[in-house]
């Protein structure tokens, strides 16, 4: 029966593939594969004219697929979008919007937007395909051509994805679409050291770009990463990723709330690791992003973590500014927040900061409690661990999130009682909504609906 639904389902596709609203350069009608066992289209190539992929049907990414000649792909709400996950390693499946072009996936809490992998239920795994890259013309700081200015600058993005930056085109506020209810689950790709596709690389993204309601799942990378840019993100949540939740450099300066990372017991590392630029800490415009009302969640003290990474909450490093605020920073089996020498005189200059937040046991089991809360990398007569805890608002107490350490159904909201209800203090700044809670919930859980939480 399944066979004869399949035949059935490819039937369909072939009939109505020419009336699905999609432009004349979608592959012919012949081009059908699977998605998870149902049948879907298969798209490869370049998208070089306005697009619509409907819900109706499923979709397979087969190798990288650029949204490029200005051109704007549209998704509708509900549509399942699969990586090939029999691709070769060079030849990984991944979504790639190239400057100027747009991607308008605009979803809603019952009916998200889904990329996930190709294989069935149960057989997915992270590193099965790509994920989702945009590329844009905003501000970086990656060395500028000698002279010429930054609007000058035009980089290779990683995995050789195209070029990003100003290109001779500075645009701030430059636009690369609508993610909003979106779920990237089972991607990321390391092609070499430190070469690799993440479930959502954002590079030099502007801020005319909308970010909204997005989970990124089981990557085997980086969950976002931010390379420069001014892109915002609100309503955030990275599971399960095999390095770190949120990641960023060259000199992004966006703005965030309400985040909130899970690490995976088998292979992990950072909540956030923040940087300016690797290869010159003093460039600018420097990362200097603001960021508030964030749940970063390890293991849970004394839980045995795989894998050989640092589990920490937050790793500052490269000279990197940021202004943070109304953070919960539990359960971290290695340190809490970490600081690299080379941050310390942004800190003492007043442009990193990190306020109105609360610590509860970070640390390796058998550490005395709150010790490892927050350490300094390198050698420094500098006393961070009571620069931080001598912040507004910066304790050490269990927050009393119902249950933050369940990997597969995690319950994120604060318990009655709890000390975090209270005691935010919102950055005044429009983009922020004002809220009384520290970390990225109080007794509302914005996730219940459109996330999913599955082990393969």
């Amino acid at each position: 029966m399944d066979k004869l639904r399949n035949i059935l389902g490819l039937a369909a596709l072939l009939v109505n593939a020419g009336a699905s609203g999609c432009s004349d350069d979608l592959p012919p009608a012949a081009e059908v594969s699977t998605c998870q066992g149902q049948p879907a289209l298969i798209i490869r190539g370049a998208i070089n004219a306005d697009t619509t992929w409907t819900a109706d049907k499923r979709y397979l990414i087969s190798g990288r697929v650029d949204v490029t000649n200005k051109a704007t792909l549209t998704i509708q709400p509900g549509t399942i979008i699969c990586g090939d996950a029999d691709q070769a390693l060079m030849n990984v499946s991944y979504l790639n919007v190239d400057l100027d072009s747009k991607l308008m996936a605009d979803g809603t809490r019952d009916k998200p937007i889904v990329f996930t992998s190709s294989r069935p239920v149960g057989q997915r795994k992270p590193q099965d395909w790509g994920g989702v890259v945009l590329r844009g013309r905003a501000p970086i700081n990656n060395p500028p051509d000698a002279g010429k200015g930054p609007e000058t600058t035009c980089v290779q993005a990683e995995a050789s994805a195209g070029l990003y930056g100003p290109c001779g085109t500075l645009r701030p506020d430059d636009n690369s679409g609508v993610l909003r209810y979106v779920r990237i689950e089972f991607a990321g790709r390391e092609f070499a050291p430190d070469k690799e596709l993440n479930s959502l690389g954002l590079y030099a993204v502007g801020a005319g770009t909308t970010l909204d309601y997005l989970q990124v799942h089981r990557g085997s990378d980086d969950g976002v990463e931010f390379f420069g840019g001014t892109v915002n993100l609100k309503h955030a949540v990275a599971s399960a990723c095999q390095d770190d939740a949120f990641d960023w450099e060259f000199g992004w300066v966006g703005k965030g709330q309400f985040w909130v990372a899970l690490q995976d017991a088998s292979i992990g590392n950072r909540g956030f690791e923040a940087d300016n630029n690797r290869m010159n800490a003093a460039l600018d415009p420097h990362s200097n992003p603001t960021i508030s009302n964030v749940t970063l969640l390890g293991l849970g003290r004394g839980v045995k973590a795989g894998g050989s990474d640092k589990r920490e909450g937050i790793a500052f490093r490269s000279g990197v500014n940021a202004r943070l605020s109304n953070f919960i920073i539990a359960g971290f089996t290695d340190i809490g927040v970490s600081f690299e020498e080379a941050t310390i005189s942004q800190v003492m200059l007043g442009k990193l900061s990190l306020t109105q937040t609360r610590f509860w046991e970070n640390g390796p089991a058998g550490d005395a409690k709150n010790v490892s809360d927050v350490a300094l990398v390198g050698a420094t007569a500098f006393d961070v661990r009571a620069w931080v805890m001598g912040q507004a608002g910066n304790v050490e107490g269990d927050p009393l999130i119902q249950d933050p350490f369940n990997p597969t159904a995690p319950q994120l909201v604060l318990g009655a009682g709890s000390p975090a209800l209270t005691g935010a203090v919102i950055p005044g700044d429009s983009f922020f909504t004002p809220v009384q809670h520290v970390g990225a919930f109080g007794t509302e859980d914005w996730t219940a609906g459109w996330t999913a939480f599955p082990a393969n």
